[in-house]
C-alpha cells in the first residue's frame, strides 16, 4: 500500500474514532465500557443506535459518491465530469420545483420523491441515448442540453 492510501484509512480510523466519542450526551469512560459490556444499557442504546449507524452511513455514501463520480469520470473520460454536466441535477430541481409548485410540499416526502424521479427520468433519457450515440462528447452536449432545459423549466 501507498502512504496516501495508509493515510487515508488512518484518517477515516480517526474520524470514525471521533464521530463514536462526540455526540449530544457525553458519555465517559466507566459509560464506554458499559456501553460495549451491555448494548442494551441507556450508554450503549447511544453508542449502538445512535453513533454508530451515523458512521456507517456517512460510510457508505462517501463509497458510492466515489464510485459513482469514478464510474461517471470514466465513462466521459472526463477527469471533471459530475452530475451536473449529465443534467441530472438540473432535472432532479426541476422534479422538486414541480412538486413545490403543484403543492406537495404539505405531504412528507413527496419533494425528495419528486426530485429522484426528475433525477430518473434525465438517467433514462441519458441512457437512452447513449444506447444509440457512442460518442462521449455527444453523450456530454446532450447532457449539457437537458441541463439548459431543466433549468429553464425550473426558472
Amino acid at each position: 500500500m501507498t502512504r496516501l492510501t495508509v493515510f487515508l484509512i488512518l484518517a477515516i480510523l480517526a474520524a470514525s474514532g471521533l464521530a463514536l466519542t462526540f455526540g449530544e450526551a457525553p458519555l465517559s469512560a466507566a459509560q464506554y465500557r458499559l456501553a460495549f459490556a451491555d448494548p442494551a444499557s441507556l450508554e450503549g442504546q447511544v453508542l449502538w443506535q445512535v453513533r454508530a449507524p451515523r458512521i456507517a452511513c456517512a460510510l457508505m455514501v462517501g463509497a458510492a459518491l466515489g464510485l459513482s463520480g469514478a464510474v461517471l469520470q470514466g465513462l466521459l473520460r472526463n477527469p471533471l465530469a459530475d452530475p451536473g454536466v449529465l443534467g441530472v441535477s438540473a432535472a432532479a430541481a426541476l422534479g422538486a420545483a414541480f412538486a413545490i409548485v403543484m403543492g406537495g410540499a404539505a405531504l412528507p416526502g413527496v419533494v425528495e420523491v419528486s426530485a429522484l424521479a426528475g433525477a430518473g427520468i434525465a438517467g433514462a433519457a441519458l441512457v437512452i441515448f447513449a444506447a444509440r450515440v457512442r460518442a462521449p462528447e455527444a453523450l456530454i452536449l446532450f447532457g449539457v442540453a437537458l441541463s439548459s432545459f431543466a433549468g429553464a423549466a425550473t426558472a
